[in-house]
């Protein structure tokens, strides 16, 4: 199996971007439905909320497309708007009746995506503190859910790493940093995440945070990388146009170039790409109570169309620096 021309990759892009522009709600909005069903397969619920559009608005950094800047825009005035303070955010949109506390999920992604951003970047600055004072007492890794020490809480290790991306390696941070390189070399990830549908997303949430902000998980490359390259072998779960660009993205992150695996993703990601430019659903995230059984699922055209751009738009600026 060859690589794909620059070209063809480029059109690509193009198109998913085209279609996230068509499909974003004009209050800025890249929508991930509720389902009931783990492979989206029933006719879903609208749940307005923050989480996706993070992505979305980090995915156009991958994109010369005039509409690119458009989604940003939008993206960028939507979640400033559904800030609960300064730089800190809520996973649902304030205006459904039903509270829910913030979380460093939500917070991290968001404060990430506004750092090339001057007033965003400025609007975040006074999160560090929360954010540093938001650890479990006992075992040193950030808590899910901004709440008081003495209220119930989770920790999840996907969490954890969109922490370290927007934080970066700091005494306050080097014990999730450990603990996460030990939970992968000894195969022990699968007992740490509880919110993500895909231990590939677990990795894809690594090598990003490794490639901006925590050289340390360098320790974990070749482990992570055997793991990825499992999941291409015959036999294993099948990949899909989201499964393939979390793992396209975790080794261009890693700077990981195995000609195979690479072509493979791609081959996927393309042959999924549908004729309006968008790409199939796919749960990313879960409505899940640790360690209880999974009740929501979450994901949309849209967001698998974001995390595609954003693993065809690291390859080819692998391809034309290389």
């Amino acid at each position: 199996m060859s690589l794909p021309s620059i070209e063809t990759i480029d059109n690509a892009i193009q198109r998913a971007v085209e279609f996230l522009a068509r499909v974003q709600q004009a209050d800025g909005e890249v929508a991930a439905p509720r389902y009931d069903a783990p492979d989206l397969s029933d006719l879903g619920e609208l749940d307005p909320s923050n989480f996706a559009t993070s992505f979305a608005l980090y995915a156009m950094e991958f994109s010369a497309h005039p509409l690119a800047r458009e989604v940003e825009r939008k993206a960028r005035a939507l979640l400033m708007r559904e800030a609960v303070g300064p730089g800190i955010w809520r996973y649902s949109a304030q205006r459904l009746p039903i509270p829910i506390d913030p979380d460093l999920d939500d917070t991290c992604c968001i404060a990430f995506a506004f750092r090339n951003w001057d007033e965003g970047r400025e609007f975040c600055r006074g999160n560090i503190e929360t954010i540093l004072n938001n650890r479990d007492r006992n075992t040193g890794l950030f808590r899910t859910w901004i709440r008081t020490p003495d209220s119930g809480n989770d920790t999840d290790f996907v969490v954890n790493a969109n922490v370290l991306l927007y934080l970066g390696e700091r005494p306050e941070t080097l014990i999730a940093r450990n603990t996460i390189v030990h939970a992968i070399n000894f195969d022990e990830e699968n007992r740490w995440y509880w919110y993500y549908s895909d231990v590939l997303a677990f990795y894809y949430a690594v090598a990003r945070a490794y490639f901006y902000a925590v050289p340390g998980f360098m320790k974990c490359r070749e482990a992570m990388m055997r793991k990825i390259e499992a999941r291409h072998e015959p036999g294993a779960q099948p990949l899909t146009a989201l499964t393939s660009a979390y793992s396209l993205c975790s080794q261009m992150y890693f700077g990981e170039y195995d000609e195979a695996t690479m072509a493979a993703d791609l081959a996927v990601i393309l042959a999924e790409q549908t004729s309006d430019g968008g790409f199939p659903r796919y749960p990313f995230y879960t409505g899940w109570i640790p360690p209880f059984k999974c009740r929501h699922y979450w994901g949309s055209e849209a967001l698998t169309a974001a995390f595609c751009i954003e693993a065809m738009g690291l390859y080819a600026r692998a391809r034309r620096t290389t």
